[in-house]
């Protein structure tokens, strides 16, 4: 066990060697006691990020999960509306339960079945590296968008929209224009998208498509693979869909310099609020969406004599009874000090 996971070992006589059984000082007394706590802290956080934990490979070639809707389909109802800090695995229906029991004995009487070979880890990864940053970025950019700084913060916002999609804007790409009026408002959000379809197209099954491809990978996929694979292929569709739908906006509005429209005398910056008010919209929404754990950082970031402590068992900073307090419900990173004087854990 430790501070940010757990290990649940089934069978300590297979491929577990005791390597040491010391007794260690007891320091948990008196004034050593706050520097080995913040000492635990520190050590447990070298792991919160990517690559994780490298002494513990996770076979996903036999992944289960509740969230698996052809397992679990009665905790669907359960879910619906709830944050992703309230889903629960209590309320599902005791058939599903069964399949899923069925499903672990299944996993586990499979042996050495290494799958397909596609290494998954990789391939989630890559899609988290190319779009994590860019979208915080995307979304600090729409955020402070002003008044003040109106007139010169869309085409900066659409640069940052092409560069995301360069690698799949094909030459073909190019918009039939609905109106004589290069910036007026004839152009409504979420229509006359046709022209951009092959954009997303190559967006969205770039990553995947030599799996879908390879009719061998196909025929060694695990039952778990096909899960991995059915969820990277619907991130990649949402996220490119809304992309390139920003992307198509930002191009009627007449805000992208490699895609422009012939100069409007009369066009003014007000028209373009509507599209910066869809674009904050469905940047806000992708971003609430994807949920990535990239995200969950201190804000501003902490000085040198501090470090980032997301609150987790047993030092939340609240009574550990009082389950009604939101600092328990969902914790939220905070700046904490490395010496003393300690922060209040």
């Amino acid at each position: 066990m430790e501070m940010d996971f757990e290990v649940m070992l089934c069978d300590f006589s297979n491929g577990v060697e005791l390597l040491s059984a010391d007794y260690l000082a007891a320091w948990m007394a008196g004034p050593a006691r706050e520097p080995l706590i913040l000492g635990t802290i520190v050590s447990a956080s070298w792991n919160t990020r990517h690559p994780g934990e490298t002494r513990v490979h996770l076979d996903l070639t036999k992944l289960i999960s509740f969230y698996d809707t052809s397992l679990a389909p009665s905790l669907i109802p359960e879910r619906e509306g709830k944050e992703r800090w309230d889903h629960r695995v209590l309320g599902i229906s005791a058939p599903d339960l069964a399949v899923v029991k069925t499903r672990l004995q299944d996993v586990l009487a499979s042996g050495t079945n290494m799958g397909s070979g596609v290494d998954w880890k990789t391939l989630f990864r890559v899609v988290v590296d190319r779009y994590a940053d860019r979208l915080e970025t995307l979304d600090h950019l729409l955020t402070t968008t002003t008044t003040d700084n109106l007139p010169e913060r869309p085409p900066i916002i659409q640069t940052e929209l092409r560069l995301m999609l360069t690698p799949y804007i094909l030459s073909t790409a190019r918009p039939h224009w609905l109106s004589s009026t290069p910036n007026s408002a004839s152009y409504v959000y979420g229509g006359n998208e046709a022209w951009a379809l092959l954009v997303w197209r190559a967006c969205a099954t770039r990553h995947t498509a030599h799996i879908h491809r390879d009719s061998g990978v196909q025929s060694r996929l695990t039952s778990s693979e096909r899960l991995l694979l059915g969820a990277l292929d619907g991130t990649n569709r949402e996220i490119c869909r809304v992309l390139v739908r920003m992307w198509v906006a930002g191009v009627h509005a007449g805000v992208d310099t490699l895609l422009p429209r012939e100069a409007d005398p009369s066009a003014s910056t007000p028209v373009l609020l509507p599209t910066l008010d869809q674009w904050r919209t469905h940047a806000h929404s992708l971003i609430s969406w994807l949920d990535w754990s990239a995200w969950v950082k201190c804000r501003p970031m902490c000085p040198a004599e501090e470090m980032c402590y997301l609150p987790t068992w047993p030092y939340f900073g609240v009574n550990e009874w009082d389950r009604k307090d939101e600092r328990w419900k969902r914790p939220q990173p905070r700046c904490i000090r490395k010496f003393r004087p300690y922060s209040v854990l």
